[in-house]
């Protein structure tokens, strides 16, 4: 019995890790990095090798690099019909709070778009959101284009935003 009981623990303690740890989509201009990483469990990057574009895929000890634009070999197996499924519409309520679940930890832009007018228009547009978001958003006039952003979220937020908005629909008479 005492086995049974373990098994439940480590099952709920896996559940727990997977819906609580946080998943990140991160943007790095300057180090070439644009991936997105569960925790330190797995993560899938773009990287540039080459000249071509490449998944790295990395899920606990085990890793894979794909090539995005490989020719593969086709195989000549007849398609299979099959009856297509009614579809379930989100609705844009339902989209809208899943996207406020994100945290977005580091914002960093630093712009130059090669056109010394149009950086000088561009200037205070930019000043004026960087001081109301207090994230770094500027535009440069010595040729630099950088961009950082990390982004964080976790499935249990998701799951929790997606759920209320369906009641909230529901509450509200709008639930097909």
């Amino acid at each position: 019995m005492q086995w049974l009981l373990y098994l439940v623990l480590t099952i709920l303690a896996i559940l727990s890790y997977l819906l609580f740890a946080p998943a990140f989509i991160e943007i790095n201009s300057t180090s070439g990095i644009y991936r997105l990483r569960f925790h330190h469990l797995a993560s899938g990057a773009v990287v540039l090798k080459d000249y071509r574009f490449k998944l790295n895929l990395r899920i606990a000890w085990w890793e894979k690099q794909i090539d995005l634009f490989a020719r593969g070999e086709k195989k000549n197996e007849p398609k299979k019909t099959t009856p297509k499924k009614a579809r379930r519409r989100i609705s844009f309520t339902t989209i809208r709070a899943i996207i406020k679940t994100f945290r977005v930890n580091i914002f960093r832009t630093d712009i130059d778009t090669g056109n010394v007018e149009l950086n000088g228009l561009l200037y205070p547009v930019f000043y004026g959101i960087s001081k109301y978001s207090g994230k770094h958003i500027m535009v440069n006039f010595l040729g630099n284009n950088e961009i950082i952003i990390e982004i964080e979220n976790n499935l249990a937020r998701m799951i929790r935003a997606y759920i209320s908005s369906l009641l909230k629909q529901k509450k509200h008479g709008k639930f097909r």
